[in-house]
Order: C-alpha cells, then sequence, then structure tokens
C-alpha cells in the first residue's frame, strides 16, 4: 500500500484512483463526476484484496470495466491492474471529503474478469 502525506489530513495509507479522478479533488470549478459515476476495481491475489480502486466513467470505459464494477482475480488479474490500469494515490480522507457515498459502494463480488478480457 502507498503512503501518502496530505496537508489537510496527515498522514496515512492513500487510497487509489484514476487520474481523472485525483484531479477532480484539487478542481475549484465544478466537475461532472459524483459519487453514483465512479466504477469499482477490485483485485484479489494470494487471499488478499486489493482496492478498491475508483475510475471515472471514462477510463472504466477505456479499460472495459463494467459499470457496476470488476473484481480481477489472480496474477493475470494483478498484472492487468498494475499494467493496464494503474491507479493514482490520494488522501482517502479528501476522497470521501469529495465523495462521501463511495464508503458504502463496493463492486459485485459475482463480477470476475482474467488479464485477457
Amino acid at each position: 500500500m502507498a503512503y501518502i502525506l496530505c496537508e489537510r489530513h496527515g498522514g496515512s495509507g492513500a487510497a487509489a484512483v484514476c487520474d481523472h479522478v485525483a484531479a477532480s479533488l484539487f478542481s475549484t470549478s465544478p466537475h461532472p463526476l459524483d459519487s453514483a459515476s465512479l466504477v469499482p476495481v477490485l483485485t484479489t491475489y494470494a487471499d488478499q484484496t486489493l482496492g478498491p480502486t475508483w475510475l471515472c466513467p471514462d477510463c472504466a470505459a477505456l479499460h472495459r470495466v463494467p459499470p457496476d464494477g470488476l473484481i480481477l482475480e489472480g496474477e493475470e488479474g494483478l498484472d492487468r491492474f498494475f499494467d493496464t490500469i494503474g491507479f493514482t494515490p490520494v488522501c482517502p480522507s479528501c476522497l470521501t471529503d469529495k465523495y462521501p457515498d463511495l464508503t458504502r459502494r463496493v463492486a459485485d463480488p459475482r463480477r470476475r474478469t482474467s488479464a485477457c478480457s
């Protein structure tokens, strides 16, 4: 897990988002994103779950992530996450300040994929 030092909230483990969601956290202009539009990606590997990583609708479409989210599994899923999808670390408190409903949303555990999808 990445560690982040936030000017407002101090140090903590980082939350993971796409570049567009990260940019929205620090924008002073109205942004078209809202909690309901963000798409979760989780990765399971060696009995551990990484995530969720929150993607904007454009990044979700680019990476073929369904609107209700995705769980990537195993080494292929881990490779797809790090090599293809990626993430930007952000302060988790800043993320929940901007998008408070995210803490109640997770990907549907029935959604599965492989690195080849």
